[in-house]
């Protein structure tokens, strides 16, 4: 199970198989995602850093809660 700072409020990371692999950009320090057509701020609660990134491309792992996605983990495809 990947897990970011495990805040109580966070919807969790469950296995690499739900994260979708994903195009980011780096906007004033903050990674974004593009969503269903939309870009994304990516909370930094979420993201992952020194866990490495076995696929070589950035991850995001996020729902859709009533019509507005939670993004819980992201990994950037230079996490090392």
């Amino acid at each position: 199970m990947v897990q970011g700072r495990g805040e109580p409020e966070r919807v969790p990371c469950c296995d690499i198989s739900d994260g979708h692999r994903t195009a980011y950009d780096l906007r004033a320090g903050a990674y974004w995602v593009p969503i269903d057509g939309l870009w994304w701020q990516v909370p930094e609660r979420a993201v992952i850093r020194n866990q490495g990134n076995p696929v070589g491309e950035a991850v995001v792992w996020y729902v859709n809660l009533r019509g507005s996605i939670v993004i819980s983990c992201f990994v950037p495809a230079d996490a090392v």
